[in-house]
């Protein structure tokens, strides 16, 4: 059986899973026991942001956030703002993957402790 997930589940594995998570890690240690205020104000503007992101899934079906953006806000800016979004999204990649490089490494020089 070949199963494909909705652009919809593919933006919560996107967007919900690694912010949820840096909210935890990143936010805790400065906010000890009011960690709840931090997540509450992620859950409001997550949804906010979704219920802007599935509008546009479901007014440009057959494109990505990247050809849906020129068409919303002209050649010009449309471009510029697809470019940003690309260095952004690789500036995220790159930090998750430079700490997960660090840990690696920390935890092989460690001996696996």
């Amino acid at each position: 059986m070949k199963e494909k997930i909705t652009a919809h589940q593919f933006f919560i594995i996107m967007f919900l899973l690694p912010y949820g998570s840096a909210v935890l890690f990143y936010l805790s240690p400065e906010t000890k026991t009011d960690i709840w205020i931090g997540i509450l104000a992620y859950g409001i503007i997550f949804v906010i942001i979704q219920m802007i992101y599935i509008s546009l899934f479901n007014k440009y079906p057959n494109d990505s956030i990247v050809t849906y953006l020129p068409k919303i806000y002209g050649k010009f800016i449309g471009y510029i703002l697809s470019i940003i979004y690309i260095g952004v999204r690789i500036k995220i990649v790159q930090e998750k993957l430079r700490k997960f490089l660090i840990s690696f490494r920390i935890n092989i020089r460690d001996g696996g402790t």
